[in-house]
Formats: structure tokens, sequence, C-alpha cells
């Protein structure tokens, strides 16, 4: 019996693996509306780093007209659910027409979510946020 239930335990660990990763599925924000715009809870033993990526992007402007919006006019930071401190916001890189990604390095373990701002006057930004810790 005990033979049997490493055995399992083996087969299991090699079918499914043993990630570090943790992620969190597609998110839709809307920029200037006072709410989250995604979040991140990952492993609690050790530093990680996070890559949060945008994609589906549209801007509404009663002044500029609506239409799709750049990643590269967005900014995000990372703010910890507990004690309320955040990074310092970054700028996303388009890394491909209409996909932006930015990447924190070393953030300590907790749950975090997502505040991204967008950098137009006058502008209110929808489209979906991803964030994986690695």
């Amino acid at each position: 019996m005990k033979k049997f239930i490493i055995m399992s335990l083996i087969s299991f660990t090699l079918i499914f693996g043993v990630s570090t990763q943790a992620s969190a599925a597609g998110y839709w924000f809307k920029t200037e509306d006072g709410r989250i715009d995604g979040g991140l809870n990952f492993p609690d033993w050790k530093n990680m780093n996070v890559q949060v990526d945008v994609w589906g992007l549209y801007g509404y402007s009663s002044v500029w007209g609506n239409g799709t919006y750049s990643p590269k006019k967005l900014k995000v930071r990372l703010c910890n659910s507990y004690t309320e401190n955040c990074t310092q916001f970054k700028s996303f890189t388009e890394i491909k027409k209409g996909y932006g990604r930015v990447n924190f390095y070393n953030v300590q373990p907790y749950h975090y979510y997502l505040d991204i701002e967008d950098t137009s006057s006058y502008t209110q930004v929808t489209g979906y946020s991803n964030t994986i810790a690695y």
C-alpha cells in the first residue's frame, strides 16, 4: 500500500508537474474608474518577478474621439493589498501591435492589485490585463 501511494504521488508529479508560477487570468479593466485593474497572489516563500500584459485596448474621449489605444500610453504599478504600499508607475513597452508588457523584478511575496493609468487627458481606456509571477 505504501509503495502504491508513493508511486501515485510520483506519477501525479510527472504528469502535472510542479510549478512556482502564479497567474491571474485575463482581467477586464477601465482606467479612471477608481477600481482595481487586476490582481495577483503568489507563493509566500520567496521573492519573484512579475510580468503584466495588456491588450484589447480602446480609448474613449469626448475631446480626442474613440478608437484603439496604444499600450505605450499606459502606466501600471503594483500595490500591496495589506500595507497599501505601491511601486513606482512603470510604462508599458509595446511588444507587438496593441499588446503591451511591463516587468517588475524581485517583488516580495504577497497579494497585489494593479493600478493602471492612462497618460492622456480627457480619456478613459478599457482593455484586458494578465499578471504572472515567475
